[in-house]
């Protein structure tokens, strides 16, 4: 084998992969479209608990949700309630994710009502966030009533995994949610939250203070170490 053939031979492996992706995804694609003709949305949504970052894409736009620019979706997430619920829409128009946002493994979304991301976000690994609270036609309902509510998260924000959102939530900009908090209301701009029930922590500008002081500088999101 001479020394030109190898270049040749790792081309050809490249362009192998390419075609063999462009195949799977292909038929990811006819399989999800004649499955969402027999089954409906729900069909679409369990398809996505197993589908990578691009695939994701495709069937959250295609199916009506609102997706922004590159996002990373790290691992496959779950949707409830885009049917089978009194608000459900039969797709997923109710999800709205911006620009440059990171989405974990596994995280949650209930859909009976919206839920906007804003750009930047990242959403951390198992993290949940609920629009709705029901108890169905059971005893509990006489003291716990349906109840919905859109979930906003700011521009910026970072949530902790596994976190809890319940419904009718606002999480301001550049807000810091710790890992395992449950957010049972809206908090502003700049906050650090955490615990069960999550409360105020702290304050992005004050740790903004600090590592200015130790040499870092914050750029439209990016860090920059002074040399």
């Amino acid at each position: 084998m001479g020394p030109s053939s190898v270049p040749h031979s790792a081309g050809m492996r490249r362009f192998i992969i390419q075609k063999s992706r462009k195949a799977i995804y292909l038929y990811q694609d006819i399989v999800s479209t004649i499955g969402y003709k027999i089954f409906g949305i729900e069909y679409i949504s369990r398809r996505l608990e197993r589908s990578d970052s691009y695939m994701t894409q495709v069937l959250l736009s295609r199916y009506g949700a609102r997706v922004g620019r590159n996002i990373n979706f790290k691992g496959g997430i779950v949707i409830d309630n885009a049917s089978k619920d009194e608000d459900a829409t039969n797709d997923f128009s109710n999800l709205i994710i911006g620009n440059n946002c990171y989405i974990g493994k596994k995280v949650f979304f209930d859909l009976p009502s919206r839920i906007d991301i804003e750009d930047e976000v990242i959403i951390g690994a198992g993290v949940s966030v609920f629009t709705h609270a029901d108890c169905g036609k059971r005893i509990m309902s006489q003291y716990f009533p349906r109840k919905t509510g859109p979930v906003k998260i700011g521009r910026g924000s970072w949530i902790g995994a596994n976190a809890t959102i319940l419904c009718n939530v606002t999480i301001g900009e550049k807000c810091v949610v710790a890992a395992g908090s449950v957010v049972t209301r809206s908090f502003g701009p700049n906050e650090i939250v955490g615990g069960v029930p999550a409360q105020k922590m702290g304050d992005i500008s004050e740790r903004e203070s600090r590592t200015k002081n130790a040499g870092v500088e914050f750029h439209g999101g990016s860090v920059e170490i002074e040399t």
